[in-house]
């Protein structure tokens, strides 16, 4: 095989993996400065090796000093580069200083143009200007037969390269005086990555010092391939640890010890592992392969095992120790494609305690304190809803109102707290002779409401008197002593199908409450509708 060939083929595959590392570094969402010049460095690599690999391979001379050309358009600015890694390691930097950055790259620039100055075909002398990085060039060839075919050019260096390459090495100095700087300073984790990073720096010194001390370049240069292994080296000495060490285990340590719930999905959806959390809320522990199991084993059949299996977040409620605890499950996809995901994992977020205090808040909407019945606000809201079913069905409804007679002579001969430990027990009296779907409401002071629905004309009577005489000779209490108390009722509604609005019936039953105070109370009285 023609080593030629196999230098451009490495060289290639080198560059391959620093385009993807290039990439990987892009991607991240951390913009760190240090991401950034790293991936820079590599992309320099990128395209010094590219163009290598190309004046390897070709055979025309106009060709290979385009490939040359190419080089020096990444060549100049690889030590520069390296240097302000040098410099973010050493003072952690999280931006650099734009004039000095730019100062840094004016010369490297000028060496890039200079060396793009040099034609491609040279006929005859050249003028000054296109001799500044090179003074002229031979084509040659290498013995034996593994360089058989291969063609090469040796360059005889101008001043510009001359100054580059002291450049260069002065940087390089720099660079590795900044890692030695930054290892002695660091302990641990980043004391080794400096240190290796100041190994990698002095390796450059002894490939800066040969092209300062001869004249023309050689034929064939490896220093492509140090670049590209110092590139190589540097991905690993800043993403070892993160890569493959560091942020996998503090990864694994979130999992382990998280208070959370998570459970690991393979393609298929089966449970591969799950941590300490979903061991104690699900009940089930992991094992090896025979234990393997599924969302909906895990979860007892729940539907929301379902919504998980197909990616979609779910809540679902688990029983632990006895009592219901409520998770809302979140579903990450895992892998390069959301498409074809490798695996997935939940998630599970206890909301206990947000239900539970979402139900407190409504609640405390909907119920009065003070009776445990529903406030005049949420009367309206269910009210509103079965008078329109009813008005949907053609079905009857009944309002009625009441309200306690001279409650005010309660309040004031045995204060209030007994007033209002009598409107607690009058609630409780009245809701058990309610049915499921009466809504029961106290509308404000002593002042009561029921609405009712679909209830048969004689049954309906029958009940509002009951209530009447349940509360007139219910025996209520505070503090051993008894207190009697009545009230006056009045009742509107439809008797068959609703032809009124419900605040009409509501009118018309407060009206017809009146008629019963001003008849002697403790009575029953109804809208004309019902007479």
């Amino acid at each position: 095989m023609r080593y030629d060939f196999l230098m451009a083929a490495m060289l290639v595959a080198f560059a391959t993996f620093l385009i993807v590392g290039a990439a990987y570094l892009l991607s991240r969402r951390e913009r760190l400065l240090g991401l950034k010049l790293l991936s820079i460095f590599a992309l320099l690599n990128v395209l010094f090796s590219i163009s290598y690999a190309g004046y390897l391979l070709a055979d025309v001379e106009s060709r290979m000093i385009g490939y040359v050309r190419m080089m020096y358009a990444a060549l100049p600015f690889l030590m520069p580069v390296w240097y302000l890694i040098s410099i973010q390691q050493r003072y952690d930097r999280k931006r650099l200083a734009a004039g000095k950055t730019i100062a840094l790259f004016i010369f490297p620039s000028l060496c890039m143009i200079a060396a793009f100055l040099y034609p491609r075909v040279v006929t005859g002398d050249l003028p000054w200007y296109r001799t500044l990085f090179y003074i002229g060039h031979d084509v040659a060839t290498l013995p034996g037969e593994n360089w058989d075919g291969f063609i090469g050019i040796c360059f005889e260096k101008g001043i510009f390269y001359y100054a580059l390459a002291g450049y260069s090495l002065i940087i390089a100095v720099l660079s590795c005086i900044n890692f030695f700087v930054t290892s002695r300073k660091r302990a641990g984790l980043a004391r080794r990555r400096s240190l290796f990073l100041f190994s990698l720096a002095l390796v450059a010194l002894p490939l800066l010092i040969p092209t300062v001390m001869k004249s023309d370049t050689v034929l064939v240069d490896f220093s492509a391939f140090f670049t590209d292994a110092i590139a190589f080296s540097t991905f690993l000495a800043l993403f070892k640890y993160e890569m493959f060490d560091l942020i996998p285990l503090a990864y694994y340590e979130l999992f382990r010890k998280s208070e959370y719930p998570i459970v690991i999905l393979d393609e298929a959806k089966a449970v591969v592992t799950l941590n300490a959390a979903a061991e104690r809320a699900f009940g089930r522990r992991k094992g090896g392969d025979l234990d393997r199991f599924d969302l909906n084993a895990l979860h007892g059949g729940d539907p929301a095992a379902r919504e998980l299996a197909a990616g979609r977040d779910a809540e679902l409620v688990v029983a632990i120790e006895g009592k219901k605890r409520y998770f809302r499950a979140a579903v990450t996809l895992l892998g390069r494609s959301k498409k074809r995901p490798t695996g997935s994992f939940v998630v599970y977020q206890d909301v206990t305690s947000h239900k539970d205090e979402m139900r407190r808040m409504e609640q405390m909407a909907a119920y009065d304190d003070l009776t445990k019945i529903y406030n005049r606000r949420y009367f309206f809201r269910k009210a509103t809803e079965a008078f329109d079913q009813a008005v949907a069905a053609r079905e009857n409804v009944r309002v009625m109102m009441f309200d306690l007679d001279d409650f005010k002579e309660v309040n004031d001969i045995y204060g209030h707290q007994a007033g209002d430990t009598i409107l607690a027990q009058l609630a409780k009296v009245v809701s058990g002779l309610l049915g499921e779907g009466d809504i029961f409401a106290r509308y404000g002071g002593e002042e009561f409401v029921i609405f009712r629905k679909n209830v048969p004309e004689a049954e309906a009577r029958a009940l509002e008197q009951r209530i009447c005489d349940a509360i007139s000779t219910h025996a209520f209490t505070y503090q051993r002593r008894m207190i009697r108390v009545t009230g006056s009722f009045g009742v509107a509604g439809s008797r068959d199908a609703v032809n009124k609005p419900l605040e009409r019936y509501i009118k018309e039953a407060d009206d017809a409450m009146y008629v019963s105070k001003t008849a002697g109370k403790n009575a029953v009285s109804y809208a004309p509708d019902l007479k």
